[in-house]
């Protein structure tokens, strides 16, 4: 499964990684200086209503980091608020990502340990809060979904109002830790990655929360099992199905045989692997037809949303990935004799 989250990235890899830094530095918000009794003028010259209370002082320390110079706070920087972005809405659809200002803006953040917020809005999940604060000396990336009324898909009401946080230097691990370094990694690039890291470790398998547990996150997100639905199911399985594609690449190129013809799920262990969990995911491990020249593959997608005898095809000869309700079985397209798949309605 861990081929649907990291593999969602590559459609816009190329314009996060590699790439220069598009984002400029956030500006910092600004408060007055808050002065505390002893800095003000006698008692005598006064009103008491202008002196602040301890109390007053301590909801400021509650919303706002600053320094504290002999009891008294100097100017003082608000947690900044990147805004909020649809840009990453549609779960398949990376429209112009990399210019995304809000994503740019957590991912700075993220970088620096700088205290951001950032609303992601997604499809079926609703309006989902990043922050990034200190706690207790340590930096920390913290996720949030909101009311019930929001999330329109039916299995993830029950995550409404939860939460799970994990330290900052854990996440960039991870992502680092798929083979990149940190100054070949965008802004953006870090606010995208980092969305989808956590929502790895609580929405798509169980094992996934040790691993949370083990890299020291903790919250109510943790409490609850993930369930797939017919959806994210789909979702895995063609991911997975553009795994199946990069390794058709390698086999046409292994030992210089210049030839689809004999590729299967059966080519190596990583291609058995993705195979298996195709067929977990849809019930089927994936039809292939391969020649020398061509090949496609095809698999049949759950039911979703009354979506009955949806289907998805990729082949080479046209490079053409479709989602269709149109058979790739029947003649003139994935048979073995022609390799086409049909066109997505």
């Amino acid at each position: 499964m861990v081929f649907y989250l990291l593999g969602q990235a590559q459609d816009i890899k190329a314009s996060l990684i590699l790439t220069p830094e598009t984002m400029g530095a956030q500006k910092t918000q600004e408060i007055p200086a808050i002065p505390d009794a002893g800095s003000l003028a006698p008692d005598s010259q006064v009103p008491d209503s202008q002196v602040p209370d301890s109390q007053t002082i301590n909801n400021y320390s509650d919303r706002y980091q600053g320094d504290k110079i002999e009891g008294s706070l100097k100017t003082i920087s608000k947690v900044e608020d990147c805004g909020i972005t649809d840009g990453i809405k549609d779960m398949n659809s990376f429209d112009d990502i990399e210019h995304d200002s809000v994503l740019g803006c957590l991912g700075e953040g993220i970088i620096n340990c700088k205290e951001v917020k950032a609303v992601i809005n997604e499809e079926r999940k609703g309006a989902v809060l990043y922050e990034v604060f200190n706690g207790e000396g340590n930096c920390m990336l913290k996720m949030s979904l909101g009311d019930a009324n929001q999330i329109s898909q039916e299995d993830s009401k029950r995550y409404a109002n939860k939460y799970i946080q994990c330290p900052v230097e854990s996440i960039k691990s991870n992502i680092i830790a798929m083979g990149k370094t940190p100054d070949q990694i965008t802004n953006v690039g870090w606010g995208f990655m980092s969305f989808w890291e956590m929502g790895s470790l609580v929405f798509v398998a169980e094992s996934n929360k040790v691993l949370a547990l083990e890299i020291g996150c903790t919250g109510t997100l943790l409490d609850l099992n993930p369930i797939l639905s017919a959806y994210d199911k789909n979702a895995m399985a063609k991911e997975n199905m553009n795994q199946l594609e990069s390794w058709t690449i390698i086999y046409f190129g292994d030992e210089y045989r210049n030839s689809y013809a004999g590729f299967s799920c059966n080519f190596n262990e990583q291609t058995i692997a993705i195979c298996d969990e195709i067929q977990e995911d849809v019930g089927a491990r994936p039809v292939i037809h391969a020649s020398s020249g061509e090949y496609c593959v095809y698999i049949k997608l759950l039911e979703e949303n009354k979506n009955k005898n949806k289907y998805f095809c990729m082949d080479n000869s046209k490079r053409k990935k479709s989602e269709t309700s149109t058979n790739p079985a029947t003649s003139n397209y994935c048979t073995g004799i022609a390799f086409d798949c049909p066109n997505a309605d």
